[in-house]
């Protein structure tokens, strides 16, 4: 079996001057609205029971344009459709497809949020590792939490 890993690069002659490529909104769109793209930040383990709405999502002024987005939100990936008709080919972890408005000088590009539930806690030391409680929508720090297990934390 083939495992093939999407990685992101810095190369200004890839992706130009701005990383991430995205990370900001067209005036008008709230990201903390009701189903826009803050709200899908809890689900990590499962899928919304709604299709986000992702209309307003801008291109960093000196980004490139590329099948593959940055972007500053750690949600998922931003592709293109041609990466997401190449990606769709291959046998992926639990993942949905979500329509994405990606505006580049006020001109709108059909994308798409490439959004997996997580699937790497298998393979976490929880021991050995450090968490914080944190409110993903808001940035708010809440502390240090131990967690001993996947499904213990104290």
């Amino acid at each position: 079996m083939n495992y093939y890993i999407i990685d992101k690069t810095l190369n200004p002659n890839v992706i130009g001057s701005d990383y991430p490529q995205a990370y900001k909104f067209i005036k008008g769109y709230d990201p903390r609205g009701p189903h826009a793209l803050f709200s899908i930040y809890k689900y990590w383990n499962s899928f919304p029971d709604y299709i986000p709405n992702l209309d307003g999502i801008m291109l960093s002024g000196t980004a490139k344009q590329t099948d593959f987005v940055s972007d500053g939100f750690s949600i998922g990936y931003i592709v293109s459709e041609k990466a997401k008709n190449i990606i769709e080919k291959y046998n992926l972890y639990p993942h949905c497809f979500y329509p994405l408005g990606l505006y580049i000088r006020k001109v709108k590009y059909d994308y798409f949020l490439l959004f997996m539930t997580s699937g790497y806690s298998d393979f976490v030391d929880y021991k050995k590792s450090t968490f914080e409680k944190c409110n993903l929508s808001t940035n708010e720090k809440d502390g240090v939490v131990s967690v001993d297990s996947k499904k213990k934390s104290t």
